[in-house]
């Protein structure tokens, strides 16, 4: 699947293209050698807990928060309903390129879309809100910033922040979510499959860090 160029669209459409230059990594910094060592030094706090995560080729996707969509965000677009989705993703080393990645616009429930299921209920159909972000600047569910809580750099991560308005949910259901991100021409599919009955209602997560 080539990727499309984003030039040529100017509303929200199926397939947004989003390049970042990738970054080089800083070096790290090491203790001088004047300093005496360290008795008993803390040991670096473990990453928080993901949803679930998967790898591809060229690309690691960390499903950080799932959630049904409380009542003040349903009614911002007047939906009875919705699920959110927050995602980190991560360059594998064996990636080049510039980083795209096609915009997340449905998910299904047993096998059903989610957007299908919405037009034929209420006979209309809701655009996602998707937003963009560097890791250093989203806390992650401890506190930190996902770029130190996961240790990752800005032009080798990316954070998606999806939105999907729509239909009443049932109560139950096998929920299948999949994304397309790549480097360079590429995109890969991967994909989630999450228990509707486990996930909680939730407003949308803290935003950036200011």
């Amino acid at each position: 699947m080539s990727v499309l160029d984003p030039a040529r669209h100017t509303r929200s459409i199926a397939l947004l293209t989003f390049s970042l230059f990738l970054g080089v990594t800083a070096p790290l910094q090491t203790a001088s050698a004047s300093a005496p060592p360290s008795q008993g030094a803390a040991k670096k706090a473990k990453p928080p807990a993901v949803v679930t995560e998967k790898k591809g080729a060229h690309s690691r996707a960390l499903l950080l928060r799932a959630w049904k969509l409380d009542a003040q965000t349903a009614a911002r677009q007047e939906a009875p309903d919705g699920l959110g989705f927050e995602f980190l993703f991560v360059r594998q080393p064996s990636a080049t390129g510039l980083f795209s990645l096609a915009e997340l616009r449905d998910f299904t429930i047993d096998g059903q879309s989610y957007q299908a299921m919405t037009e034929t209920l209420l006979k209309k159909r809701f655009e996602p809100g998707t937003e963009l972000f560097d890791p250093k600047d989203v806390l992650a569910t401890d506190g930190r910033t996902l770029e130190d809580a996961f240790g990752v750099s800005t032009g080798k991560a990316s954070v998606m922040r999806t939105v999907l308005w729509g239909a009443p949910l049932p109560k139950k259901g096998s929920v299948k979510v999949t994304v397309q991100i790549g480097w360079g021409q590429q995109l890969e599919k991967l994909e989630f499959v999450l228990d509707l009955a486990n996930l909680k209602t939730a407003p949308l997560p803290v935003r950036p860090v200011p």
